[in-house]
């Protein structure tokens, strides 16, 4: 898989988090964090900022929403 590949995946992956459901998002969410315990060090610390992110992310526009 090439970088660009890669990166591509990346920003799927953080689109899919942001877009989704809070239902759906804490489905995968757990799914995430389940299979980051099986990953290897460096993986499972880019799997924890990206919920991290993520996280962050959905809270401040849902503070975006609820001001409009």
């Amino acid at each position: 898989m090439t970088d660009t590949e890669i990166q591509n995946l990346v920003i799927e992956m953080v689109d899919t988090l942001l877009e989704a459901s809070e239902e759906v998002y804490e489905v995968m969410k757990n799914e995430i964090s389940k299979q980051a315990k099986k990953a290897i060090p460096q993986f499972k610390n880019f799997l924890k900022e990206l919920l991290e992110y993520t996280d962050a992310e959905r809270k401040e526009a849902g503070r975006h929403e609820e001001q409009s």
